[in-house]
């Protein structure tokens, strides 16, 4: 389930990179051959959103958008991973888990099994509802893209007076109920949470790959998603560029990513010069090396 606390443009068809801090609007989740030919993409067959890594298969869940900030509002496709198989830590030791308020939490089998809030190294609790259950690899991008882009209502909120946090009283829930369904290449749940906002806008940092072979792709960080505003946006005290590049140190860090090139900055054109140019499927967000999930 979601809730939402929220309240004509023309396409680009070159297939420019774009670069920096970029205010979207999805206009279509997973768009069918109809959609992207009347935004001038000139396909002459059915796009297909399941792919296969290994023996994993996987949706290709693509959101196509439109970059509000820009004069002619270019489109960009972000690409989010949707994997059946439920995340685990490098060591099979520990399962991500995910409540109806998109909250999640590393927790043990035992945990899991008696439904106990998790407890870290450092004896604090997780911040998480006691009714949780395991999270799917690749579903806490979209549930993070998703909270942002509505509004939701957050879990918790920092107390202006004392800095202390504190739990909300009527929380926004935001959950998947069909997530295999997206797995599987069907977007229609998320595209109807996202119609819940008609007129909304989130902050995306994109950036741009580049190969080998000096290639460049389009990509973007799906670790943290900003909040749009009408005016220049505060995160923790700070304008939000110096927030931006805040997330994008933690996404390149101990060289990490080092092929891909983002900037703390408004969005711009990466490179007017015409090149071959496809787009480019992130590599999902790790909350830390030694939690990796494996195939």
């Amino acid at each position: 389930m979601f809730t939402s606390n929220s309240n004509s443009n023309n396409s680009s068809t070159d297939f420019a990179r774009y670069i920096g801090v970029a205010a979207l609007h999805v206009i279509a989740v997973n768009p069918d051959m109809a959609t992207l030919n009347k935004y001038g993409f000139n396909v002459d067959k059915e796009p297909e959103y399941v792919k296969t890594m290994g023996d994993a298969q996987y949706g290709n869940t693509r959101l196509l958008c439109a970059i509000d900030d820009l004069p002619d509002k270019p489109l960009v496709s972000l690409y989010f991973r949707a994997f059946t198989e439920v995340q685990n830590n490098a060591s099979n030791t520990k399962a991500k888990v995910i409540d109806k308020y998109g909250n999640t939490a590393w927790a043990t089998r035992e945990e899991i099994k008696a439904k106990e809030i998790p407890v870290y190294a450092n004896g604090k609790k997780a911040i998480i509802d006691q009714n949780y259950r395991p999270c799917h690899r690749g579903e806490e991008e979209l549930i993070k893209f998703i909270k942002t882009y509505l509004r939701v209502t957050p879990y918790q909120y920092k107390d202006r007076k004392t800095g202390q946090f504190v739990l909300s009283k009527n929380p926004g829930e935001c959950a998947f109920e069909h997530w295999k369904m997206l797995a599987a290449g069907d977007g229609k749940e998320l595209q109807e949470a996202l119609d819940l906002n008609p007129d909304g806008l989130i902050r995306v940092i994109l950036g741009v790959r580049t190969t080998d072979d000096n290639k460049t792709y389009q990509t973007f960080i799906p670790a943290e998603f900003l909040s749009y505003g009408s005016t220049p946006v505060q995160k923790d005290g700070k304008r939000i560029y110096t927030y931006a590049q805040h997330i994008i140190d933690n996404w390149q860090k101990d060289g990490r990513n080092s092929n891909e090139t983002y900037s703390a900055e408004p969005v711009k054109e990466y490179n007017p010069k015409p090149s071959d140019v496809e787009e480019f499927e992130p590599t999902p967000f790790d909350d830390d090396p030694d939690d990796l999930p494996f195939d």
